[in-house]
């Protein structure tokens, strides 16, 4: 039953990555009044470009490789 579910997963995935990036050239297609064809070239380009707004507002945090010393100590406050 877990295969099914895996390979049900997969085709929905493959499915969508090649479905996404025409309904993008649809929709550009139709909010600015373009004649934008549907061919693999635009479909490629239209994949690269949903993919680079993807990632726009991700970062990727790396640790520093500098092993960083927390102390216990109480800062010392000012005398009254």
């Amino acid at each position: 039953m877990r295969i099914i579910g895996y390979t049900f997963l997969g085709l929905l995935t493959i499915a969508l990555i090649i479905l996404i990036p025409f309904g993008f050239i649809w929709s550009v297609n139709t909010l600015f009044n373009l004649s934008i064809a549907y061919t693999l070239k635009t479909w490629g380009a239209s994949l690269i470009l949903l993919i680079l707004i993807g990632n726009a507002g991700t970062s990727i945090k790396r640790k520093s490789n500098t092993i960083s010393l927390e102390t216990n100590e109480k800062k010392c406050c000012r005398a009254k």
